[in-house]
């Protein structure tokens, strides 16, 4: 899984020249849709064509893919590389956890037909969380010292009642349907309809995950620690 988004993120260039690196949640095409301060979400969306800045990852990062495209890839000091095709699928997950201890900055190119699409979970902590208890819905893929992800499927009309946990998760639509979560009493109730849409639920907050479409519905729930 690692090798995937180490050769997807892992791209910089042989010389800035005019292109300062920004931290990534500034780069344009890294859209920072949510920030606590312990964790940032950003939209990587990369149109056909498109390059990013240079940008540079200095942070454990987890990886949602909603599209993949061919991509040219280049680091500091290197040429271009293209990564070879196919690439991850919709709803595809992957982490690293390297850029804490060695940051990377990188630029990457849209060499296909397709957009590049991604939502990316970045852990703020210093340090992960110390023997973490994290109860996620689902069935958990990935158990690691910075992430604990989940994958929930909901056939129609499908309700999980979640008491939540000890930290917050994030959870992802991988597939265009309607999911509500709701909180207790009908409180605080949270809609995603198509593929891309994330919901933050705080630590402690139970909520009620309900399909309301025909067909089964996807979620990724990622949890950093």
């Amino acid at each position: 899984m690692r090798i995937v988004l180490a050769a997807l993120l892992a791209i910089s260039g042989s010389s800035f020249g005019a292109d300062e690196p920004v931290p990534v949640y500034e780069e344009p095409m890294h859209r920072l849709l949510f920030d606590s301060g312990e964790a940032r979400v950003l939209e990587l969306y990369v149109p056909p064509d498109a390059t990013t800045l240079f940008h540079t990852h200095n942070s454990p990062l987890f990886n949602i893919t909603i599209s993949f495209a061919a991509i040219r890839l280049q680091r500091a000091g290197e040429e271009w590389q293209l990564l070879p095709a196919p690439g991850p699928v919709t709803g595809d997950v992957d982490y690293d956890d390297s850029y804490s201890a060695e940051p990377l900055t990188h630029r990457v190119k849209n060499v296909g037909d397709k957009v590049l699409h991604s939502i990316l979970i970045l852990n703020e902590h210093d340090a992960p969380a110390a023997n973490a208890v994290v109860a996620l819905p689902g069935v958990v893929n990935i158990d690691s010292p910075w992430f604990r992800q989940s994958r929930i499927e909901l056939a129609e009309g499908d309700v999980i009642d979640w008491p939540g946990t000890t930290v917050a998760v994030f959870f992802v639509l991988v597939s265009d349907t309607h999911v509500t979560l709701t909180g207790p009493g009908g409180r605080q109730k949270f809609g995603m309809t198509w593929t891309g849409n994330f919901t933050p639920v705080p630590p402690g907050f139970p909520v009620r995950i309900a399909n309301h479409s025909k067909d089964t519905a996807i979620l990724i729930a990622v949890a950093p620690l």
